[in-house]
């Protein structure tokens, strides 16, 4: 089967600083069911509204899987064909998504609901601003990896753009190191060391996204992001988020 969305994973660098890329995901969203559903883990999930809580609906005639999000609709059947990384999707102006783990011999026999209640994975790339930080003023560096981990097949191109920034006083910029497609990021010494040849800039459309290379079954990128919080920033947010999105070319 050719590569979907669900075979593109993000991982950490070592210690966020660069370097070799780690085994660990960089989670965006943690969906948590109600109730265990037989076969079905909730690995993780993104672009959902946060604040109210979602469905999860299984069809046992169907072998098929149906999202609502919080605060969206319910979108279309995602037919369960085997074991593996699968993505179920809602629809309407909340249309997140949960990426789910299937062991397929283990699915129910009947027809399951059960409720989703997403919330973000705090401090996942950076850590929290300090007071001295946001008085002072404060710009810090972070690395992470997008990688094809489908089996076999490629994908021509991918893309990657920041589809909301952080609704407190920083912001988020994009850049995409030197190394390209297969190589290894560089080491920064520290989280406020500007890594040597990357360009940052803010991509916020989809017209407009950074674009990635060609990338072969098990190729990863390293990909920066710089955040900056201005001096004198006096916006405090409990749960402040950057919201990134990457689209692939088959």
């Amino acid at each position: 089967m050719p590569v979907v969305l669900s075979d593109m994973s993000v991982y950490k660098s070592t210690g966020g600083l660069g370097g070799v890329r780690t085994s660990t995901s960089l989670l965006s969203q943690i969906g948590t069911l109600s109730a265990s559903m037989s076969g079905v883990v909730v690995a993780d999930a993104a672009d959902n509204a946060l604040g109210t809580t979602g469905t999860l609906r299984y069809v046992a005639a169907e072998v098929a899987l149906y999202y609502k999000p919080p605060g969206g609709a319910e979108g279309p059947s995602t037919t369960i064909a085997g074991s593996g990384s699968m993505i179920v999707r809602g629809s309407g102006t909340f249309a997140g998504y949960l990426r789910l783990t299937i062991t397929f011999g283990s699915l129910p026999v009947t027809n399951q609901t059960r409720t989703v209640t997403v919330v973000s994975d705090a401090i996942e790339l950076f850590d929290d601003v300090t007071k001295a930080e946001a008085l002072a003023g404060d710009i810090e560096y972070r690395c992470f990896y997008l990688r094809n981990d489908h089996g076999t097949d490629a994908v021509s191109a991918a893309a990657i753009w920041i589809h909301a920034d952080s609704v407190g006083g920083d912001n988020i910029s994009l850049g995409l190191d030197p190394a390209g497609v297969g190589g290894t990021g560089a080491t920064i010494a520290d989280e406020t060391t500007a890594p040597v040849g990357v360009t940052f800039s803010t991509p916020n459309t989809e017209a407009g996204a950074l674009v990635i290379a060609a990338m072969t079954a098990g190729q990863a990128v390293a990909i920066w992001a710089r955040r900056t919080v201005p001096a004198v920033t006096s916006t405090a947010v409990a749960d402040d988020h950057s919201w990134l999105r990457f689209r692939i070319l088959v």
